[in-house]
């Protein structure tokens, strides 16, 4: 075997590298990423329609000393610890961020920080969701790149929230379709993003 092959084996792609949540945490910022592939039914359901490894996103944002995860989940739109998430959740979580030539100065990341924040408490668009699934699997979200985004929506599911977030600071992470159409993989293979590694 080569010595070019072993060096490759020998050191970890990014898809793989698996993060120290004790060393990376004062490293996080507001706004910053994790995307979480779930393992129940409904997960592996979502991640077979998106054909991705991932079936939730959720925004980072630190609250006094503690780190939260801003998500929008079946309760609705609501915050909770990370530490928790990583506790116990069923399934990965993996860490994305901007681009360093993407980087957001202190104000726009507020921005983005104050916007997600006036969210919280908003219902879950369950019934987004349902035809955005039935579109995915039909491959059909194309005849719907036309749709322009509602300034601020009454309720959303999960990728869509975080979408819209990002949309606060000039930053759009799925140009192919508006918020309410954004899927975790589309998040995922943002051009914006880069991802660390993962936590769980």
């Amino acid at each position: 075997m080569s010595d070019a092959v072993l060096a490759a084996e020998a050191t970890p792609s990014v898809q793989h590298i698996k993060l120290d949540y004790a060393q990376v945490r004062q490293t996080m910022q507001d706004g910053d990423i994790l995307l979480f592939g779930g393992t129940n039914a409904f997960s592996r359901l979502i991640r077979w329609a998106c054909k991705s490894d991932y079936s939730h996103a959720g925004i980072v944002a630190w609250w006094g000393e503690r780190l939260m995860v801003l998500e929008a989940k079946g309760p609705g739109v609501v915050a909770s610890p990370i530490s928790d998430n990583l506790c116990h959740y069923a399934g990965n979580i993996d860490y994305f961020r901007l681009r360093p030539e993407q980087a957001l100065d202190p104000a726009a990341r507020k921005k983005m920080l104050d916007f997600a924040l006036l969210q919280l408490g908003k219902k879950y668009n369950f019934w987004q969701l349902v035809p955005f699934f039935f579109r995915l699997v039909l491959n059909k979200l194309h005849k719907y790149r036309g749709w322009q985004d509602h300034d601020i929506a009454s309720a959303y599911f999960c990728s869509e929230y975080v979408s819209a977030i990002y949309s606060r600071a000039g930053r759009d992470l799925d140009i192919l379709y508006p918020n309410h159409f954004t899927s975790p993989q589309a998040i995922a293979q943002s051009t914006l993003l880069e991802k660390v590694g993962r936590l769980r």
